[in-house]
């Protein structure tokens, strides 16, 4: 994997079972996310009760789960010179489907065609939401943004939209462009998003600006009891704050007149980058004093 380094990785049995082992795996070189880490048993993994446990260094509080992730963003760029197009179409691909031919210039959403509804008709995409823009000053003629939300539940993550080699006329596929010259689209994974193994192994993502009803129920050998009463939530249009930061302790290397802090990012991040970190410290538990 281009994205690991280093890695050291240790086996030893289980104590008292049989066939039982451990492995440890120490990350020292690795640009990612860890809990994006997922195990997946090939066709091979057979056996009574045979399973897979995963142990992460970042503790998820018992009976508290997350619902989705950040959600994918990517951008399409369509550029020309010369004189305005007037006709021509093209095709997009998530994965290994196509779109229809897509009109230069369609609408974002709400229309037959639009750039919306060809996504969401590949079965490689569940939900997105579209916007379109210009940018003249780079001659990009229409510039669309993609954010994916849904549930993916085959992957993980959202491949990157590609431009297929049939995308434009070839005399059976799509229309030739009238107008303009030297016609491109341009791809951009703006953000690119993974599941959060700590609680689904699928990409799921809630919309944003959206009122969301959730609740819970139990199971047990006889089936589902009855759920929860039923609470509410607007998901933000554009992000909140963080949620606090994980794996806090201090202590592990001090003197006198010093102490290490140690800290891992948010679970959530608020639908944005992290920009900083603020670190404080003070001889009083309500951090008022001048000390």
């Amino acid at each position: 994997m281009t994205n690991i380094g280093r890695v050291d990785v240790s086996r030893v049995e289980h104590k008292g079972a049989l066939d039982r082992y451990i492995w440890t795996l120490l990350f020292r070189a690795y640009d990612g996310d860890l809990n994006t880490l997922q195990v997946q048993p090939d066709t091979s993994f057979l056996g009574k009760g045979a399973s897979i446990h995963v142990q992460r260094p970042r503790g998820v509080k018992p009976l508290s789960y997350l619902i989705g992730n950040a959600d994918e963003i990517q951008t399409i760029a369509l550029r020309h010179t010369g004189s305005t197009v007037t006709n021509g179409t093209f095709k997009l691909q998530v994965g290994a489907s196509k779109t229809e031919c897509i009109r230069w210039g369609a609408d974002a959403s709400g229309s037959v065609g639009a750039m919306k509804e060809s996504l969401e008709a590949l079965p490689t995409v569940d939900r997105v939401s579209v916007t379109r823009s210009t940018d003249t000053e780079n001659k990009y003629t229409y510039v669309y943004t993609i954010h994916f939300w849904g549930v993916i539940a085959s992957s993980m993550n959202i491949p990157e939209i590609t431009v297929p080699s049939d995308s434009f006329a070839d005399g059976t596929n799509c229309y030739s462009f009238v107008g303009g010259e030297d016609h491109e689209v341009l791809v951009h994974t703006s953000r690119d998003a993974t599941a959060s193994a700590n609680f689904d192994h699928r990409y799921v993502s809630l919309a944003r600006n959206t009122k969301y009803n959730i609740r819970v129920s139990a199971k047990n050998s006889e089936g589902y009891g009855y759920a929860s009463i039923a609470d509410t939530v607007v998901t933000p249009e554009i992000s909140t704050t963080p949620s606090r930061p994980q794996s806090f302790s201090i202590g592990d290397h001090y003197s006198a007149n010093s102490v290490e802090v140690s800290y891992t990012y948010p679970a959530v991040l608020g639908g944005s980058e992290i920009s900083k970190f603020k670190l404080e410290w003070d001889t009083k538990a309500t951090f008022t004093s001048q000390d």
